[in-house]
């Protein structure tokens, strides 16, 4: 890693989402931005570098994946009737959690690095 070498330390990189500070949504596994640079810290750690997901892009890859998945509920929901609730439920969730991702969550990758001045043997 070049970037490592670089900053002189060893790097991890995290793919993840947090809501920002300014929402006053409350989820029980999301946390503010804020909230997320104090656990890298704590854990002796920084933050050195972030790629926010464009919001197009999360809304676009959304739009194709649920569409399949509201085709295919639709396709079970005729085999099996019995079912129909289970499979509604289904793209419910999926529709808010698809709200969640394009209009609450910050989408992004992080580059996490060791801090310099920490020691990490145990």
């Amino acid at each position: 890693m070049q970037l490592a070498a670089a900053l002189g330390c060893r790097c991890r990189g995290i793919d993840d989402g947090y809501l920002t500070d300014e929402d006053a949504y409350f989820h029980n596994s999301l946390a503010g931005k804020s909230a997320v640079i104090e656990q890298i810290c704590k854990a002796g750690m920084e933050l050195a570098d972030e790629y926010i997901i464009n919001v197009n892009q999360i809304r676009a890859s959304n739009a194709a994946i649920f569409s399949a998945v509201k085709k295919r509920c639709a396709e079970l929901i005729q085999k099996h009737p019995a079912e129909s609730l289970l499979f509604e439920n289904f793209v419910k969730k999926q529709t808010e959690e698809n709200d969640l991702l394009e209009n609450r969550i910050v989408s992004s990758a992080m580059l996490i690095a060791g801090t310099r001045n920490t020691s990490n043997s145990t």
